[in-house]
């Protein structure tokens, strides 16, 4: 289907209701300004648009500011590995993400200097709630800005995606701070990140505050130790606002995974799901996991979460 067919054809076809992928597209500047057009269109539905790895540069970032403000039905623009860089940034999260009626959940190719701008729209928006930021060269300075707007009371953001973007345990105290005083975050991804050890045992005594109301906590792809999971082990006999905790591609040894499990099957554990698969462990380990289970019915040990 050609764009200007695609153009007519969206608002009326139900299938592409709400979702239509073209990533990997090759979209020429008037293809995404016919893709807009039909996005502004009354009648059209789309609620989650993937265009990532898709040809799009600064100089289209104006036509997306205007959609993303007259469009209250888009819920999701990906827009991952795609070169609109911080100029582009700007454009859209200062003018777009700031209107109080934008609720976008932006994946973008950006670095920690637009997160200075991602922190201004966060303490103008009213309501966005889900900032998924995850895959981006952001590191410990972009969070460091980040958090500062994460724990001011005008912040409503509930989930907060950082997977993938190139930190250590540096950010993990400003990480803290916000578990701490900010109430509102209820979900936080930060797997295939360089925390390690000391990054996990900080986040850990925010866990442990009362004040912590995090549900959702992703730690999965990192190298842990024993010492961490001891750190993580007391956390879980102590939050219990925390639900779902993702460990998948965790490495192990056998004493750690014994903490964990001792953790588990304490009263005052309330975890609901743990992201674990159960395979890679020896028989041992399987067969205590699996008797959790079914001593804990409220818990689910599986991979897939």
């Amino acid at each position: 289907m050609t764009y200007p067919a695609l153009h007519k054809a969206i608002p009326h076809t139900p299938h592409l209701k709400h979702h239509l992928n073209l990533q990997g597209s090759s979209l020429s500047h008037a293809d995404v300004r016919q893709l807009w057009e039909m996005l502004k269109h009354r009648a059209c539905s789309i609620e989650e648009l993937m265009l990532g790895m898709c040809d799009i540069t600064a100089e289209a970032c104006e036509e997306i500011a205007s959609v993303l403000v007259c469009n209250k039905k888009l819920k999701l623009l990906s827009l991952e590995e795609t070169p609109l860089r911080n100029e582009g940034m700007l454009l859209v999260l200062c003018d777009a993400l700031k209107h109080p009626d934008c609720v976008l959940l932006m994946c973008c190719c950006i670095t920690s200097v637009a997160c200075n701008y991602i922190s201004q729209a966060l303490l103008c928006s009213k309501s966005l709630s889900l900032l998924d930021l995850e895959s981006n060269f952001l590191e410990d300075d972009g969070v460091a800005s980040l958090c500062e707007a994460l724990k001011h009371p005008n912040c409503h953001i509930e989930q907060l995606w950082l997977a993938d973007c190139c930190l250590t345990s540096l950010c993990c105290k400003n990480l803290s701070a916000v578990l701490v005083c900010n109430e509102k975050l209820k979900i936080l991804k930060l797997g295939s990140n360089d925390i390690q050890d000391a990054g996990v045992k900080q986040l850990c005594e925010a866990l442990k505050h009362p004040d912590c109301k995090v549900e959702h906590l992703g730690l999965d792809m990192w190298q842990l130790t024993t010492a961490c999971c001891e750190a993580l082990a007391s956390a879980l006999t102590v939050c219990t606002s925390l639900k779902t905790l993702n460990l998948h591609w965790i490495s192990l040894d056998r004493d750690g995974e014994v903490v964990l499990c001792e953790a588990l099957n304490h009263l005052d554990c309330a975890l609901q799901q743990l992201g674990l698969d159960k395979s890679v462990f020896d028989k041992e380990i399987q067969m205590l996991l699996t008797a959790m289970e079914e001593k804990n019915p409220h818990l689910t040990i599986s991979h897939v979460l």
